[in-house]
């Protein structure tokens, strides 16, 4: 098996690689980066310059703690051309038909100068009321956005918690498929802030479990609720051992931990102090480790239940190669 540097040092010089970027359940391709990597992004995300942030910040919410990663999804649509041929994409954000639901737009450049203030929409008020028609044209997806390919989109969505459920608030980064902002981000010499190549050197149990908290049932906010067992169960399921707090002794779960890939999280409550979880580097790492989930529920399962102490090689696999022709960089 070929090293991480030695894959990224192929696929700089041979074009017709095939580089991987993850899936969402429904198949959908995506970027995953840490807001770092997205020039101009964290000080967007400032309580100077975000009316959410300043609200909820003086209500003692941090809504984007430093484990928040963004998705990245590529736009198709072009629409022309600048005068110096930059390729112009149109681009419609939308809130997905969720109600009780904010949504926040700007655009960056790729120097990090937003194009735009922050734009809001919304389908409903959040007493749940119809929202105002400016409001609903943005929120429905019919508000369409010159984008050009050196800029990124950016579309925050966020719901109130109830007594049960803590609030939600998300990021996704949109992007013109095949211009310059999306070969900076997905060029096979690109990694996330703070990594090293052997970051990415995993061995099949460190790489399945960094999956499941990433991809598979993903920790956070983009995760469904009451998951924590469904995670315990599936790591389980996969014989390597325990995932939860105060388990010292699983070797994968370490071998993340001290990439950096996971994290021991500290609890408020005594005796509940330890809960290995993903950090915004590991999340943009496995960004790399394409993988359906239907093939990793059967071929790679049985890879890991077989050999779980050998080396992670999804790069090398004809099995995992891309069918989708748009995505090769």
């Amino acid at each position: 098996m070929m090293n991480w540097f030695d894959i990224i040092k192929r696929a700089i010089e041979d074009e017709s690689v095939v580089w991987k970027m993850p899936y969402t359940e429904t198949d959908r391709r995506y970027l995953m980066a840490q807001l770092d990597d997205i020039p101009g992004l964290v000080a967007m995300l400032s309580k100077q310059n975000n009316p959410l942030v300043n609200i909820k910040q003086q209500e003692g919410v941090d809504l984007f703690p430093r484990n928040t990663e963004i998705r990245i999804y590529p736009v198709y649509e072009e629409v022309g051309s600048t005068g110096d041929d930059k390729k112009i994409f149109n681009w419609k954000p939308t809130i997905g038909g969720r109600k009780a639901t904010q949504m926040l737009v700007t655009i960056l450049d790729k120097e990090g100068k937003p194009i735009n203030p922050w734009i809001m929409g919304a389908l409903t008020t959040p007493t749940g009321m119809e929202a105002s028609p400016k409001l609903r044209e943005l929120a429905s997806g019919t508000k369409s956005f010159e984008l050009q390919e050196d800029e990124i989109g950016i579309n925050i969505m966020y719901s109130e918690g109830t007594l049960k459920t803590k609030y939600r608030a998300i990021i996704d980064g949109f992007v013109g498929f095949g211009g310059e902002y999306w070969k900076a981000l997905s060029g096979p010499q690109t990694m996330t802030t703070g990594a090293m190549t052997d970051d990415y050197d995993l061995t099949n149990g460190a790489a399945a479990i960094l999956l499941v908290l990433t991809q598979i049932v993903p920790f956070g906010q983009r995760g469904r609720k009451g998951q924590h067992q469904e995670r315990v169960k599936e790591i389980e399921s996969l014989g390597l051992g325990t995932w939860g707090r105060d388990v010292d002794d699983n070797k994968y779960v370490n071998e993340l931990v001290d990439k950096g890939l996971l994290e021991r999280r500290r609890s408020q409550t005594k005796g509940l102090n330890r809960l290995p979880v993903p950090t915004a580097k590991g999340k943009a790492v496995s960004n790399r480790f394409e993988m359906k989930h239907d093939y990793f529920d059967n071929e790679f399962r049985r890879e890991v239940r077989a050999n779980p102490d050998d080396p992670f090689d999804s790069f090398e696999s004809s099995d995992l190669q891309s069918d989708d022709p748009d995505f090769i960089v």
